[in-house]
């Protein structure tokens, strides 16, 4: 008897541990719901900063009726990039960003008017907010950035130019796990942004772009 009392409590606390470790196919009680709600909380918030490195150039085609001559020059800029933004899940963000010189502006001319010795100052900025479609796999990660900025360049001799415009980018990420600040989670990116390309002052036409590096953090 004693026997079968055993061999019955035996085989009810098997059976309950195996209906313990069940879980129906589908809905929020699933496996793969709370296997995806438990990923979830063990992740960083979804806002994240970032500080980046940016070079810049413009390219400007100056008009013989501005200078009485005409004007072709690159120039190129060291920048610092500030980033804010917040991922809304794994496909998309919402991404704003600031960049500024650094030091002087470098300047290579094609004129008649102006020497490659000649030496002018001026800087270069944009600050910008843009919808952030995303793809991910694993730790890799690839973006493009669509939306609208405010970009400015002041140079001696031609003037100062500022517009509002449509401003877009590609980019691809790096996921490198937790950082080193504890709490948060790190990213590097490396990405393309064009801001401007029309015409200022009806007689110069510019176009400015940038290749940017640097890290973020989730928290």
């Amino acid at each position: 008897m004693k026997r079968i009392v055993a061999s019955l409590v035996a085989a009810a606390a098997l059976l309950s541990t195996a209906q313990a470790k069940s879980y129906p196919a589908y809905g929020n009680d699933s496996y793969k719901a709370l296997n995806d709600a438990q990923l979830q909380e063990s992740l960083p918030g979804n806002f994240y900063l970032g500080l980046g490195y940016s070079y810049m150039q413009a390219s400007i085609d100056v008009h013989p009726a501005f200078f009485g001559n005409r004007i072709d020059m690159d120039a190129t800029g060291h920048n610092i990039d500030l980033v804010a933004g917040y991922d809304f899940n794994r496909w998309f963000a919402l991404e704003a960003r600031f960049t500024t010189t650094v030091s002087d502006i470098d300047f290579d001319y094609d004129s008649a008017i102006y020497e490659e010795s000649s030496s002018w100052g001026g800087d270069m900025s944009n600050y910008g907010l843009y919808f952030k479609p995303k793809y991910e796999v694993e730790n890799v990660g690839i973006y493009a950035l669509l939306g609208y900025g405010h970009v400015r360049m002041d140079i001696d001799n031609v003037g100062d130019m500022s517009s509002n415009e449509w401003q877009w980018g590609l980019g691809i990420s790096f996921d490198a796990g937790d950082s080193i600040v504890d709490g948060t989670r790190t990213r590097f990116f490396l990405d393309y942004m064009r801001y401007y390309d029309d015409e200022a002052f009806s007689q110069i036409d510019y176009t400015i772009d940038s290749i940017n590096v640097g890290i973020t953090f989730a928290f």
